[in-house]
């Protein structure tokens, strides 16, 4: 299915489906697609997109597609992009993403939702957690982001903080949480 915004057919540009299963897509191949795309483009993740420990840009509202692949491993520049079915990140970013918020359930990273939320607000200010029964053992510290909604019951395991909380929002942060 081709997407149309505003009664336009807008470009899709399919990121390899290399026959390489089980590698992972060297980051000089991401960025070379990535590069061919133009504003509004839409990149299909089927691939396994390894940064290589580099900075790479997407076209400016764009969209990412996730169908099964990954992108990890640099920094990834997000430029009010789309985001798209299940999404695998392991990587740092940069910018904003045009969805309402950045879903933490996207961050393939070790740990609870909690140290999810911790480390996704280091770069977007919109966050929510995936519906769900939670187990906190890592309090979440809400020192950046502005709105935060968390989905779901949240059981806390870990040692109490300073201020008896598994959530705690920073006197200096202007955030709301639902």
């Amino acid at each position: 299915m081709i997407p149309i915004k505003n009664n336009i057919v807008v470009k899709v540009v399919l990121l390899l489906s290399l026959l390489l299963v089980g590698t992972d897509v060297c980051a000089q191949s991401f960025a070379e697609l990535l590069s061919k795309g133009e504003e509004g483009s839409v990149f299909i993740v089927k691939e396994n997109y390894n940064l290589g420990g580099k900075k790479v840009s997407i076209p400016k509202n764009s969209t990412l597609q996730f169908e099964g692949g990954s992108i990890s491993n640099g920094t990834l520049v997000m430029n009010d992009c789309l985001i798209e079915g299940k999404a695998v990140f392991n990587c740092a970013f940069e910018g904003d993403v045009a969805n309402e918020y950045f879903d933490v359930s996207w961050i393939n990273r070790t740990g609870d939702i909690g140290s999810k939320v911790n480390y996704a607000q280091q770069y977007f200010k919109r966050l929510r957690t995936p519906y769900g029964k939670h187990s906190l053992s890592t309090p979440i510290r809400i020192e950046k982001a502005t709105k935060v909604y968390l989905d779901g019951v949240f059981t806390y395991t870990g040692a109490i903080t300073n201020n008896g909380s598994a959530i705690e929002v920073a006197n200096s942060s202007n955030c709301d949480v639902y």
